[in-house]
C-alpha cells in the first residue's frame, strides 16, 4: 500500500499490464467471421456489352482465430499498441482459375434469362423470378465437373445465388419459404444441363385443412402435393375424415411433386 502512495506523491512510474480475456476475444473474433472473410469465386464468364467474355478467379480468405489468439497471448500490448488487431487470415484459392473453354457455351445460354418457378401446391399459384442475362451473369462461373468432356461446367455462385433468392423469398407471402440450398441445386443441375428454366416448392408452415365432402388423405396428399402418409403421420389417431373436419398440413420436406402426381394417376 505504502508503494503505491509513494508512486503518486513523488512520480514513481508503474508498468501498465494489460489483460485480455481470451474466451471474449475469442467470441468477438467469431463473431466478425461474416465481415471479414471472404468465398473464393472460380473463374466465370460475364456479359460484357452483349458478349461472353472470361473473367479471372477471385482469391478467398478465412479468419484463422487459433493463430490471432495466440499472436494476443504472447504480446498482447504490441498487438494492441496502435488501437487495432491485426487479424491473421489464411488464403483460400479457387477451384477453377480459367473459364475460357466454357465461353461459347456460356454465351449461347446468355441470349435468354433465367426462370424460376416459386411454386406453391396448396393455393395452386406461382411466383414467376426472372432474372435477365445481364443480372445472373454477374454470378457465373466455372465448376469442376468429371462428368463433363471439358472437366468443367457452368454453374451460379451460391453466395450471390442465395443472397439473391433469400431476398426474393421475402416477397412470399406470410409463413410460407422456399428451401434456399434445394433451390440453389436446382438452379445449378439445370444450368449445367443448358437449361434455363426451374421450379422450385413454396413451403407453408404446419397448416389447417378443412375437409370436404368425399376428401380421402390420398385425395388430399394429390391435391397439395404431399404423400398422404406424411398428412397422416402429422395426425396422429385420426383414421377418418368427415366434412369440415380440420386436419395438419405438415410442411415436409423437398418432394418432385410431378413425379408424386405422375404416381398417384397411375395407380
Amino acid at each position: 500500500m505504502l508503494g503505491g502512495i509513494e508512486a503518486l506523491l513523488y512520480g514513481v512510474q508503474i508498468e501498465p499490464r494489460l489483460i485480455i480475456d481470451m474466451q471474449q476475444a475469442s467470441l468477438r473474433l467469431e463473431a466478425l467471421r461474416d465481415v471479414v472473410e471472404q468465398p473464393a469465386v472460380n473463374a466465370g464468364v460475364r456479359l460484357v456489352d452483349g458478349q461472353a467474355l472470361a473473367v479471372p478467379p477471385v482469391q478467398g480468405r478465412v479468419l484463422d482465430i487459433p493463430a490471432t489468439l495466440e499472436r494476443l497471448q504472447i504480446d498482447a500490448a504490441g498487438e494492441l499498441a496502435d488501437g487495432a488487431l491485426d487479424l491473421v487470415m489464411i488464403p483460400v484459392a479457387p477451384a477453377v482459375t480459367d473459364a475460357t473453354p466454357l465461353v461459347q457455351q456460356a454465351s449461347a445460354l446468355l441470349s435468354s434469362p433465367l426462370m424460376i418457378d416459386a411454386y406453391d401446391p396448396i393455393n395452386d399459384q406461382s411466383a414467376m423470378w426472372s432474372l435477365t442475362p445481364q443480372e445472373w451473369s454477374q454470378w457465373l462461373v466455372a465448376s469442376p465437373d468429371t462428368l463433363n468432356p471439358l472437366g468443367l461446367s457452368l454453374a451460379l455462385d451460391e453466395h450471390g445465388l442465395r443472397g439473391y433468392l433469400e431476398a426474393q423469398a421475402t416477397l412470399l407471402p406470410g409463413g410460407t419459404s422456399i428451401d434456399v440450398e434445394d433451390t440453389i441445386q436446382r438452379v445449378n443441375t439445370a444450368l449445367a444441363a443448358h437449361q434455363l428454366s426451374i421450379w422450385t416448392r413454396v413451403y407453408h408452415a404446419l397448416t389447417l385443412y378443412t375437409v370436404q365432402s368425399g376428401d380421402t388423405f390420398s385425395s388430399i396428399g394429390y391435391q397439395l402435393g404431399i404423400p398422404y402418409p406424411w398428412i397422416q403421420a402429422a395426425n396422429p389417431g385420426v383414421t377418418s375424415l368427415n366434412p369440415g373436419q380440420q386436419i395438419t398440413i405438415p410442411r415436409g420436406m423437398t418432394w418432385y411433386l410431378c413425379l408424386w402426381c405422375a404416381i398417384n394417376a397411375s395407380s
